[in-house]
């Protein structure tokens, strides 16, 4: 990979001797200071994005994205485009489909369950799996990818958007690296075999090998040569989002899905002393991002053949149907945690002092959700990224790796608040008494993901009730309030769809508004608030921010 270093400045395009070219836009002038915007068409015909490459100073500095999509694809910057014979755009459901139960065709891999936002668990039937919709309100699993509506939509965005918050306050750098790769960078790593049977592989027409890649460590590796140059230019952050392709054993809904929405980092290092300082920062803003949203992890030091490297965590959540056994402190501010996989798991169990902390330890199933990694330096070495370094020769960087499955995490959040209909805490994935599971999504003080703050349920929408429910919906905000305006539709039907939503909160315009002028705010717990209409609104975004009488956990 290592080809020439000739250049002539930051503002145009750089030819390396391996035919890669490097579209370079921002300063122009000698010296790598920083470049806005770059686009990396490689001599194999795949792209690799860089928005915002680092000061020359060290630490990355964050670049604006352009408002529309045309600017961002002028720049070659924003998202990867959608690969194709994916489907993870929001899908209109078939309304003649709604409270129906649909049936695979023939030759459907065997699915157990799947994450259901708003709608009961699915059910199989040999080797068909069938899916209820629940009013259209559903994560949709069939064969291992997944279609969205809605409501499960907007709960992976506010996911989505915490996570890219949190990469931005580190200064990471967002970039768009290929889905689609040739295996000579696999092989040069030693992954293309140690993957396995996990790795889609495929030979385009001219017969050469290539896969979809289940990570990007090569992929990163392969957009910073000739971009970062010198040890001045490290340490550098980069991140993306978007889908990941593993022929996975599809299972428990998203998460185990071959087609699954991931955001994954990439840190350059300089010094080990350096690689060491960055893993600790993403590690506590991981922390940071499972506390916002309200998910419970504990931290589990593994092994990890396949990726390399000297150090790596995962960040494994309890719940009552998992992947892995897990044993893990009870106290709150502790996050001692070991599984069935991770060294040392036979030398703990429920009911032992925690080695942490001294606190109880309990033992329940897992499910990874998080993963960080000190990689050393086994890629850039094996696939010739060097830098000069402070001794005027050259030398291979380090790295860290850095991964969140936001899907999963979604499914993770819905088994950790999992109710039964009465309001027992169940977590299992299926309700206690087998009748309906309702969710209660997290209020923290960051805020929430529940895909809307609040629901209107009017007694009598269609006379005495409507006018006011229309106000208070304009008051509180139309992009995330429901309100129940359908005539056909009874209180208690409106009643259990927002527990079944999981919705924060509702308000309530009835029989108490009829008789004080005064609307009931409810919480999912079933505490209630008597407000007079006019301070609905402030109430409602005191709530979803975390704040005011009504946030309770």
């Amino acid at each position: 990979m290592g080809g020439s270093r000739d250049s002539g400045g930051v503002g145009g395009h750089v030819v390396d001797a391996d035919h890669t070219c490097t579209a370079l836009g921002g300063h122009g002038g000698g010296g790598h200071s920083r470049s806005e915007a770059v686009v990396r068409r490689t001599g194999d015909a795949l792209e690799h994005r860089l928005v915002g490459v680092a000061d020359h100073h060290g630490r990355p500095e964050r670049a604006e994205l352009p408002e529309s999509v045309e600017e961002r694809e002028a720049l070659g910057g924003g998202l990867p485009e959608p690969q194709s014979g994916v489907d993870d755009q929001l899908r209109p459901v078939d309304p003649g489909a709604l409270g129906q139960q649909q049936t695979l065709g023939e030759g459907t891999e065997h699915v157990r369950d799947h994450v259901v936002v708003g709608a009961r668990a699915v059910g199989v039937d040999g080797d068909r799996a069938a899916v209820h919709h629940d009013r259209g309100r559903v994560v949709l699993g069939d064969d291992a990818a997944h279609r969205r509506v809605r409501e499960a939509g907007h709960v992976v965005d506010q996911v989505r958007a915490r996570i890219e918050a949190a990469m931005d306050a580190v200064g990471a750098q967002r970039v768009g690296l290929p889905a689609l790769q040739y295996s000579g960078d696999w092989r040069a790593s030693g992954r293309w075999e140690s993957f396995e049977d996990e790795m889609f592989t495929l030979e385009n027409r001219d017969g050469q090998a290539m896969c979809l890649a289940p990570s990007h460590e090569e992929g990163a590796v392969r957009l910073l040569d000739g971009v970062v140059r010198s040890h001045d230019d490290l340490p550098l952050v980069v991140y993306q989002v978007g889908e990941k392709y593993r022929d996975d054993h599809a299972r428990n809904g998203l998460v185990r899905c071959k087609a699954f929405e991931m955001k994954d980092a990439y840190s350059v290092h300089a010094s080990e002393d350096s690689l060491a300082a960055t893993y600790r920062e993403l590690r506590a803003a991981y922390l940071r991002v499972f506390d916002d949203v309200g998910l419970d992890v504990a931290v589990v030091p593994v092994d990890d053949d396949v990726m390399g490297g000297a150090a790596s965590e995962e960040f494994v959540a309890p719940v009552a149907d998992g992947s892995d056994r897990l044993v893990r402190c009870t106290a709150a501010d502790c996050r001692f945690g070991r599984t069935a996989e991770a060294a040392g798991f036979g030398a703990v169990a429920a009911g032992d002092a925690c080695p942490d902390c001294g606190d109880r330890l309990a033992a329940s199933e897992g499910i990874e959700v998080g993963h960080v990694f000190q990689l050393g330096r086994r890629y850039t070495e094996a696939l010739g990224l060097t830098v000069d370094d402070a001794e005027g020769g050259e030398s291979h960087p380090t790295m860290g790796s850095y991964g969140i499955g936001i899907t999963r995490v979604v499914q993770t959040l819905v088994q950790q608040r999992a109710v039964d209909a009465a309001g027992a805490a169940d977590g299992a994935g299926e309700s206690a008494g087998g009748d309906r599971l309702d969710c209660r999504w997290p209020v923290t003080d960051w805020g929430s993901v529940a895909p809307y703050r609040t629901a209107i349920v009017p007694l009598d929408y269609a006379g005495r009730h409507g006018a006011v429910a229309d106000d208070l919906y304009r008051g509180c905000g139309r992009e995330d309030v429901l309100l129940y305006d359908d005539p056909d539709q009874s209180i208690g039907e409106r009643f259990a769809e927002s527990a079944l939503l999981g919705v924060p909160a509702k308000v309530v315009v009835g029989n108490h508004y009829d008789e004080t002028g005064e609307v009931e705010l409810e919480r999912a717990d079933g505490t209630t608030e008597s407000v007079a209409p006019a301070a609905v609104p402030d109430a409602v975004a005191a709530f979803a921010a975390g704040e005011g009488a009504l946030c309770g956990r």
